[in-house]
């Protein structure tokens, strides 16, 4: 499909399909993916310098505005502009300045707006964050480099990492942890999330991060001074880049070290959530240690006070708003009492949506679907092409969209809105 080349095509974006819409991101994604499967050092600064050179195009820069969501993606920023203002003609002449600053390595820089949101916590409640909301010009050129650049840091991250831009989710996270307690009798559960996140990331470790995963010297400087201009420590909450540079960080200073030192056991994060299934008390001690440690070298802290454990078979752990519990060897979800609450009273949705039976049904089955631990379904780019499973077991990741649709679509829905 050829890229927009004339103005006829310009003005009648509006008109267009949402599936022509998205074909540029998608073609450069499988082309730069393509350049950086190879195992050629010059081949893969090659693909970064690719990436580059497509972000300096307004048809790329014209896509990621389309893909902005709500609460900090369409919202007014500090300018009072909302990308819902601009008309046709006015988006594309904004595409082609963040285009053309790009090219010539001008990184444009703002005030934010702080705004409130409400979102649920890993143990189910419903508090109030801080949000920073950019001006629109910005989070559309942070949206283009997310678009071009997850794709091809996130197979090198942890494959039990979820919430990034492959598309699993906290649903993906809950079945994994369901199919790896059952099978592995791993009924002891740490759980944990990082306090402040966002604010909590080192930008020189950060950058040594980006610099051990991406062989360009100029993409990682331009990187470097689109996230560095403001403060020395950490990153703004609110823009369309910071999960992907969380994610980076968290990877760089947690996820890899823990799996160096416990390569047995998992550590199954959902962006700041995390959770560590344990076979015994002394193994989910050791892991407490460890996790401790990590959390003291990168200076972050843990937002539920002191790191335990909890034997699901005793008593009920919440993570990711829902109670995990073990009854005869097989983990079960439900929902936590405050969101239970909310749901009852109107807040959230209709209880209808959210029946407990259909959601363990769904669980079950993608609990079911992998009895030898091979989880490859939970992250495309880990999956094995020689070992496939039977195809009735092969979900991807619309397939689970499509199920939870029918029985949980509002609750899902406003999940994926609010950021855990």
């Amino acid at each position: 499909m050829p890229y927009f080349s004339s103005l006829s095509k310009r003005r009648n974006w509006q008109q267009l399909s949402s599936s022509y819409r998205t074909a540029i991101p998608r073609q450069v994604r499988k082309q730069v993916k393509q350049l950086t499967a190879s195992q050629e050092p010059e081949n893969q600064v090659a693909a970064y310098e690719e990436l580059l050179r497509k972000l300096g195009k307004a048809d790329i820069i014209r896509c990621a505005m389309e893909k902005l969501r709500i609460p900090s993606g369409t919202g007014a920023g500090p300018d009072g502009i909302a990308l819902k203002d601009l008309e046709n003609s006015e988006r594309w002449k904004l595409a082609e300045a963040i285009a053309e600053c790009v090219n010539n390595n001008w990184i444009f820089t703002g005030d934010t707006r702080k705004s409130i949101i409400q979102s649920y916590s890993g143990n189910g409640l419903l508090k109030e964050r801080e949000i920073q909301i950019q001006n629109i010009a910005e989070r559309c050129r942070d949206k283009a480099i997310v678009e071009l650049l997850a794709p091809m840091l996130e197979p090198q991250l942890s494959p039990t990492m979820f919430g990034g831009q492959n598309g699993s989710g906290y649903l993906h996270a809950l079945a994994y942890a369901k199919t790896f307690t059952d099978t592995n009798q791993a009924h002891r559960w740490v759980v944990q999330d990082v306090k402040s996140a966002f604010d909590s990331v080192e930008l020189d470790v950060l950058e040594t991060a980006l610099r051990d995963l991406i062989p360009c010297e100029r993409l990682c400087s331009f990187l470097t001074k689109v996230y560095t201009h403001r403060a020395d420590r950490g990153i703004i909450t609110g823009s369309p880049l910071s999960p992907l540079l969380l994610n980076v960080y968290l990877y760089h200073v947690i996820d890899k070290p823990f799996a160096a030192c416990h390569p047995s056991v998992p550590l199954i994060r959902y962006v700041d959530d995390l959770m560590l299934p344990c076979k015994s008390e002394e193994q989910a001690e050791s892991c407490c240690k460890t996790l401790t440690s990590l959390f003291d070298s990168a200076g972050l802290r843990f937002k539920q006070g002191g790191c335990e454990s909890v034997d699901l078979r005793e008593d009920p752990c919440p993570w990711l708003g829902f109670e995990a519990n073990v009854e005869q060897g097989v983990t079960s979800y439900a929902p936590t009492k405050p969101v239970l609450a909310d749901i009852e009273s109107g807040c959230i949705g209709d209880p209808i949506h959210l029946r407990k039976t259909e959601w363990q049904g769904i669980l079950n089955s993608l609990g079911a679907a992998y009895s030898e631990n091979r989880l490859s379904w939970l992250t495309k780019q880990n999956r094995n092409r020689n070992e496939r499973q039977p195809r009735r077991y092969q979900l991807s990741a619309w397939q689970l969209k499509k199920i939870f649709r029918k029985s949980a679509k509002r609750f899902v829905k406003l999940l994926e809105t609010v950021k855990l």
